[in-house]
């Protein structure tokens, strides 16, 4: 979970010149994803886009947090299986298949 540090906007897409949606300071919401300086955030079963700079991990924090997303090459079947807790969220990325 990560909470919303200033009143802002959570965009369609990860952009500013997306349609938007005002979010204020304290709102909780669910990181699924980051890439760059944009999260992908799920609020209830909304879902949408905000500039990391706006979140930090504890209620009523107010610097931002790093959301910056871990890679590691491994081998899936013999140690990955065990990397990502049940629950958790992650990206998989095959090097053989590009997918």
């Amino acid at each position: 979970m990560a909470y919303v540090n200033k009143t802002t906007y959570v965009y369609q897409y990860p952009r500013t010149s997306a349609r938007k949606v005002k979010i204020t300071k304290g709102t909780e919401v669910k990181v699924t994803a980051t890439s760059g300086s944009w999260a992908r955030i799920t609020k209830s079963s909304n879902v949408g886009y905000i500039q990391t700079k706006y979140l930090t991990r504890k209620s009523g924090g107010t610097s931002p947090s790093s959301w910056k997303s871990k890679v590691v090459k491994m081998d899936w079947f013999k140690e990955g299986k065990n990397l990502v807790k049940k629950g958790a969220y992650a990206t998989l990325y095959s090097i053989d298949t590009g997918k």
